[in-house]
């Protein structure tokens, strides 16, 4: 094995000779954990700590290398004490989501403090992001949760085990590539624009003359292809024309009359009870590029009635900074403000494929990986979190949709530390094979040497035709080779 400084260079190798106790692969990014162990009776405590985040490679035999990672924990054996000391549960970058103080009976507002850093400890290791949860705090306590966190945990942490029996070993515990990925958090906000508090007000839409049309304004912050806006709506009397919402373009801060996408809903859909959210779908999606202001235009595909026409749900707490709401007034052929001022209440989703957002999840959340190769996957969902999630959460979470064909996902950080997604091959295509003592063999009949494994791969039982093949997603190596389906 080798093992290299923290900026990927080759360096001096530690006096201590390991030899490997346990490898584990998984589909979820290659590599996942692997224990070396070595003769710990020369070695002080804290001598070999040097080697957290350095970069570690297994080879077999044959000198081709098998699993790649980094020191995540050393531990010591000090007779019957085993000291320990690890990067999991460091954080050198923290922030606190946490719940306001509220009178009781009331739910406290949701806020979160600024991130805290770490910088001596970031320059070393790496940045590595905790979000912690509390409830019940005002800001200045939530503030010094968050500093006294940092202040314990920006290094790495110590733990003390005592042990039934004398230990004088000294081990590594070593983390894929896969796992960096935990260290750095996302928010993909792209999949929603939205406001929807609490209703504070109504809107009449077509009733007259004075309210033929309604129009919100909104600015994607990232480029956007609008799949669906809702709206809280309902009707009032029988009216028999659709409801009607297109996607206008801006004209010197109003409605251009320019259309971009359309969609009627039918009246006999919308209730005539409460305000529920109604849903506008487009197809084709309405592409809108980041930063360009477009307009969310309500009407009716009929003429104005005192007694069949629709009621819109609106916010006249004004909760919503990102637009502008405005009536169109055919009397005075304007596009007005209504009084008192509000914002409609509406939800504007868009979806994207999961490809294209594994690759922004990645450049979000990667700091030591040199690339992703994703293709598109077919799959469509909303790029949308309303709290942060670890890129490694998020990532699986993509990756659990597989794609569009059903096939699964699998994803590995290659021996050149590239994140590396393929979709899985169908049963018999390049089936592997493992025979009655235990050896596998690739899809060309050649014997797997020790250590490559048959991760992501369909194996039949050699000799065995007609037994169907099972899906390799777990494999460990404790001196024999274990795949697990």
């Amino acid at each position: 094995m080798v093992f290299l400084d923290r900026d990927f260079a080759r360096t001096s190798q530690p006096e201590v000779e390991f030899t490997v106790e346990t490898m584990r692969w998984t589909i979820e990014g290659g590599a996942e954990t692997a224990v070396l162990r070595g003769d710990g009776r020369r070695v002080a405590v804290g001598e070999l700590d040097g080697l957290l985040r350095c970069p570690v490679e297994i080879y077999n035999g044959l000198d081709e290398m098998v699993w790649w990672g980094f020191v995540s924990t050393v531990q010591y054996g000090a007779g019957k004490r085993r000291v320990s000391v690890s990067l999991e549960e460091m954080a050198n970058r923290i922030m606190v989501r946490y719940t306001m103080l509220a009178p009781a009976g009331q739910m406290g507002e949701i806020c979160q403090t600024g991130w805290a850093d770490d910088l001596v400890s970031q320059a070393v290791y790496g940045v590595k992001e905790l979000i912690l949860e509390r409830d019940g705090l005002d800001e200045q306590s939530a503030e010094q949760v968050r500093d006294m966190a940092l202040a314990e945990r920006s290094k790495p942490q110590v733990t003390v085990k005592h042990l039934g029996e004398d230990d004088f070993g000294v081990r590594l515990v070593c983390a894929g590539w896969m796992d960096s990925l935990k260290w750095k958090y996302v928010q993909p906000t792209a999949g929603m624009i939205a406001n929807s508090p609490s209703q504070v007000g109504v809107q009449w839409l077509g009733y007259n003359y004075a309210d033929l049309w309604l129009a919100q304004s909104i600015t994607p912050m990232e480029d956007i292809a609008i799949q669906m806006v809702e709206v809280r709506l309902r009707k009032e009397g029988t009216p028999t024309d659709s409801a009607r919402i297109q996607v206008q373009t801006d004209n010197a801060g109003k409605p251009s009359g320019t259309s971009l996408g359309q969609v009627l809903v039918s009246p006999s859909i919308i209730d005539s009870e409460g305000y529920p959210w109604v849903k506008f779908e487009f197809d084709p999606a309405v592409e809108i590029a980041q930063g360009v202001k477009v307009w969310l235009v309500l009407g009716r595909s009929g003429s104005p009635s005192t007694v069949n026409f629709y009621l819109v749900g609106v916010d006249e707490s004004m909760a919503f900074a990102g637009g502008e709401f405005r009536v169109y007034n055919h009397v005075v052929t304007n596009w007005v403000k209504r009084s008192p001022d509000c914002d409609l209440l509406f939800r504007v989703t868009a979806t994207q494929d999961t490809g294209v957002q594994m690759e922004t999840a990645f450049a979000d959340g990667n700091q030591f990986l040199d690339g992703v190769v994703v293709e598109e996957t077919g799959v469509e969902s909303v790029p949308y979190l309303a709290r942060p999630m670890t890129c490694y959460d998020y990532l699986n979470r993509l990756l659990g949709m597989g794609i569009i064909s059903g096939r699964k996902l699998i994803a590995e950080v290659d021996w050149e530390r590239r994140l590396v997604v393929r979709e899985q091959e169908e049963e018999g295509q390049n089936d592997f094979y493992v025979d009655e003592d235990g050896l596998f063999y690739d899809h060309l009949n050649n014997r797997m040497e020790e250590g490559m494994v048959p991760l992501g791969r369909w194996v039949r039982v050699k000799g065995l035709v007609e037994m169907p093949a099972n899906f390799v997603e777990k494999v460990e190596w404790d001196g024999q080779l274990k795949a697990q389906s």
